[in-house]
């Protein structure tokens, strides 16, 4: 979508801090989630040339839809396969996720790839 490094780093550093709210709020350690398991990982999911996620999203990005892009990649996609499930589990512990909303909306209720980042981006600044 021709989204800049800093817009990049912001959506990157916000995933984050959804996923270290998550996880600490059912039993996770943060220590985990700023090391190799959590942010080595997600780094490299969201960077790696290789990464099955990141060509998901790319695709998805320039207008593919669901089954054109797990065509598209033929393996598995790990967060297409478990957004549901996180979606689910974040709103049963009432944990905010608007990233895992946005991507969970782009997927299955028509929300236009344009619409998710512009609500992303204009949300209200906080401390991550």
């Amino acid at each position: 979508m021709d989204l800049g490094d800093n817009s990049i780093a912001a959506l990157v550093t916000r995933g984050l801090v959804e996923i270290t709210r998550l996880a600490t709020k059912i039993g996770g350690k943060k220590e985990t989630l700023y090391g190799l398991t959590g942010l080595g990982d997600l780094l490299v999911t969201c960077y790696s040339e290789h990464s099955r996620n990141r060509k998901a999203g790319y695709l998805i990005g320039t207008g593919k839809n669901l089954e054109e892009t797990k065509a598209l990649v033929g393996m598995t996609i790990e967060s297409i396969d478990n957004i549901e499930t996180i979606y689910k589990l974040a709103k049963l512990n009432s944990v905010e996720m608007p990233i895992v909303e946005a991507v969970y909306n782009l997927l299955y209720n028509d929300l236009s790839p344009k619409e998710a980042v512009v609500g992303l981006m204009t949300r209200k600044l906080k401390s991550e």
